[in-house]
This record gives C-alpha cells, sequence and structure tokens, in this order.
C-alpha cells in the first residue's frame, strides 16, 4: 500500500495516532505527499487530532522543505475560529512562529514575540527564530545566545529525528563557532570545541580559546584578532596579584597604548577583576574566576587556592 492510500485509510478509520505518528514518521522521505495531504484535510485533522503532536509535524516539514501554503492554510484555519482552545491558540502561535522563519530576512515583527510568554512547547521554533533574525542582523550576541538554546532543544528530538538533525547539528556548531568569535561577550570556546569535528575552524577555534596570538595571526581570517589579545591577557594574570605594563607590552608584543586600551577593556568587560593605578603603571588583580578561563585552568586556580587555605591553617593552628 502506497503512503496516501495508508494515509486516507486511517483518516477514514479515524484512528487519529496512527495517522499522525504515519505523518511524522514519512515526512522525511515523501515530504510533498505529507503536505499535500495536510493541506486537504486540515479542518479535520485541525479539529480531531492531537494538536502538539500535528504542530510538531508541521515544524518538522517547516525544516526539512519550508511550504508557505501549509502554514497559510493553517493559520486561516485557526484565525478563523472564533473561540480557541488554549491547545489551537498553542497552534496557532507554533504555525506563526514557522511562518515567521521561513521570511526571517524580512521580517519586521521579531521583537513582538519577545513581548509575549512564549509556551514550553514552542520554545524550539522561538530559539531558532531569533537566532535566523539576530545572526542575519549581525547581532553576534544575540545570536549566540539564541542558537544556544536552540541547539538545546535538538538534543531532546525523538530517536527517528536524530538522523536529520544530526547533520544539521554539525552546520550549526560550526554557525555557533563563528558566531562566538565574532561575538563581544564569549571568551571560552570549551563547550563549542567538544561539538566541532576536525577541521581549519576547530584549529582557529582552540588557538583563540588558548590565546595562542601567532597561529590566529598566521591564518587568513575575517575574525576579530583583538578578542586572541584579550585572551591571552586574561591567561597572562590568572596567578597574579600584580603585573607592569611592560610585562603586559612584551608578553603580547604591543605597544603600551595599545597594552592600556587592552587593560581597560577587558576591565569593563569584567574578563579580569582589578585596577589600573596609572602612577606606577601597574595593573592589580583581584583573585577571580574569570570569563575565558577553561574547566582546567579553574581546577587548577582551585586546587592552588586550597593548597593556600590549608597551608595557613596550619599556621595558625601552631601560633
Amino acid at each position: 500500500m502506497d503512503l496516501l492510500s495508508e494515509l486516507n485509510r486511517y483518516f477514514v478509520e479515524r484512528k487519529w495516532c496512527q495517522l499522525l505518528e504515519l505523518l511524522h514518521k514519512k515526512c522525511f522521505s515523501d515530504t510533498e505527499t505529507c503536505v499535500n495531504f495536510i493541506i486537504n484535510n486540515y479542518s479535520e485533522l485541525l479539529s480531531k487530532t492531537h494538536l502538539h503532536t500535528l504542530s510538531n509535524i508541521i515544524s518538522l516539514i517547516t525544516d526539512i522543505s519550508p511550504n508557505h501554503s501549509l502554514l497559510k492554510t493553517g493559520i486561516d484555519y485557526l484565525n478563523s475560529i472564533e473561540f480557541r482552545s488554549t491547545e489551537q491558540e498553542e497552534a496557532l502561535l507554533t504555525f506563526n512562529l514557522n511562518n515567521e522563519i521561513i521570511n526571517y530576512k524580512d521580517n519586521r515583527n521579531v521583537y513582538e514575540y519577545l513581548k509575549i510568554k512564549i509556551l514550553d512547547s514552542c520554545k524550539e521554533r522561538f530559539y531558532l527564530l531569533m537566532f535566523l533574525y539576530f545572526d542575519h542582523s549581525m547581532d553576534y550576541t544575540q545570536a549566540y545566545k539564541y542558537l544556544t538554546l536552540y541547539l538545546e532543544c535538538l538534543n531532546l528530538k525523538k530517536e527517528f529525528e536524530k538522523k536529520y538533525y544530526e547533520e544539521r547539528k554539525k552546520i550549526l556548531y560550526n554557525n555557533l563557532a563563528g558566531i562566538a568569535l565574532y561575538s563581544e561577550d564569549v571568551y571560552s570556546f570549551d563547550n563549542i570545541l567538544t561539538e566541532l569535528e576536525e577541521s581549519e575552524l576547530k584549529s582557529l577555534v582552540y588557538a583563540y580559546n588558548i590565546g595562542d596570538i601567532n597561529y590566529v595571526n598566521s591564518k587568513e581570517h575575517s575574525f576579530p584578532k583583538e578578542k586572541v589579545y584579550l585572551i591571552s591577557l586574561v591567561k597572562l594574570t590568572v596567578y597574579k596579584r600584580s603585573i607592569s605594563l611592560n610585562e603586559i607590552s612584551s608578553f603580547l608584543k604591543l605597544d603600551i597604548k595599545d597594552v592600556l586600551f587592552l587593560v581597560f577593556k577587558s576591565l569593563g568587560k569584567g574578563l579580569i577583576k582589578g585596577y589600573y593605578n596609572g602612577k606606577d603603571n601597574e595593573l592589580y588583580l583581584h583573585k577571580s574566576i574569570n570569563k575565558a578561563m577553561n574547566e582546567e585552568e579553574i581546577k587548577e586556580m582551585k586546587s592552588k587556592f586550597e593548597d593556600w587555605r590549608n597551608k595557613v591553617s596550619k599556621e595558625i593552628e601552631s601560633i
């Protein structure tokens, strides 16, 4: 029995659960048949079936092969209902979000969604829309935030969906790496590196992560090189109580004026904690875990603190 005949059989027999399950599984291999079946039977499907499951199928089809008619027909039908149920309101929001996702480049309504409460069942589509919009607008801080949240949602996909989304995730993690390098607020890449496949991009991200200035400067790319200097400065100061600008200048191979700019920027962003004394040209540091430290460095810092605390305790006991 072909797919359409099987769908029609379930439809005639009112076996809604089996019908939705078949649509869900077959929308990968026979998207067009599934789309046409849904459009031709929208009224009954929206009134008889489990709307949350149907909405998920619509979202999946939007990811596989965006279809304006599929969404417009569903939105028009739901809008025509005078007194919508909670489930119908939820479905309408999901349909609208999918429609906005298709049109994200020309979207003027994105900020309206930031003003309303997004239901948990709609958050995956909301995160995807926000990522696409802010990435297109080159707002890398917001794009990083929403892409990270969207990727977390993809980890919760059903088993039979995972093959499609695993390939999608590989592409998206490469996107996340690039966005992170451009972002003014991301200075540690540990969580991204574990998801990247071996590539020139991964090598570059790793170099940024450890503050390898020479490697970053030796490669042709469009990412801001200032970031690797900031990360390198942070790693230089991790275990110090104070450091002179001359020492930083020598380490980073930069003029004092450029060093001063980096120092003030790192202090302003909270990458390091402390203050600069212009009289003696010295940077004084408070011990704290900063944004550019990776897990190993944090463990080492905690270990050194424990050693120091034990030493102090023994000294006090001996008095």
